[in-house]
């Protein structure tokens, strides 16, 4: 089988196939030069020294008060205690400090970590008006339901004294006897 012949001035072999021995010879005829600007794997990424703020970026620290308060709010919010508490328990530095490396290695997410990112700004408003809304729409929500709930438990209650309250019907619990449908032979 012929590996990338076009990237060789070398012609294939005529049988279609490799030469034994010759597994990965054509890339020695590519002429690449380092360009200097990276784009390595990512041990060529600078390390990042925990709370240490990068060139142009928000530090380690400042990323986890965020962290921090980002968990504080969406616990508010949502009522649960294990978002408050969740910057608190163990590992959450060093999940903080992971995020903040992947964001710090991946060039299109570097507005997260910007001081002063009108992204950032952007979405702040946007979540001060929209999570207020959010809640407000699930609290309204929620009334609705207990309402539709409230209402049918009223209703069945008052089928169930109607019921019990025509002359001649005996409660099947009480007597045992299974009530007779008009359709049913009669035994």
């Amino acid at each position: 089988m012929t590996v990338a012949p076009f990237l060789t001035d070398e012609p294939a072999p005529a049988d279609g196939g490799s030469a034994p021995g010759d597994e990965g010879a054509f890339l020695d005829a590519l002429n690449v030069e380092d360009d200097g600007q990276g784009g390595g794997p990512a041990e060529d990424a600078a390390p990042v020294d925990p709370g240490a703020p990068a060139d142009g970026f928000i530090g380690t620290d400042a990323f986890f008060a965020g962290f921090k308060v980002t968990h504080q709010l969406a616990g508010l919010g949502t009522g649960l205690r294990s978002l408050q508490e969740g910057p608190d328990a163990p590992g959450a530095r060093e999940a903080s400090d992971a995020i903040y490396a992947c964001l710090y290695d991946t060039p299109s997410l570097h507005f997260l970590i910007q001081p002063g990112s009108l992204w950032m700004q952007r979405a702040a408003v946007i979540a001060a008006y929209a999570v207020p809304l959010g809640m407000s729409c699930k609290v309204e929500l929620a009334q609705r339901r207990a309402a539709r709930a409230k209402a049918a438990a009223e209703r069945q209650a008052t089928a169930r004294a109607a019921a019990a309250s025509r002359p001649g019907a005996a409660a099947p619990a009480a007597t045992g006897e299974r009530p007779v449908h008009w359709q049913e032979p009669i035994p």
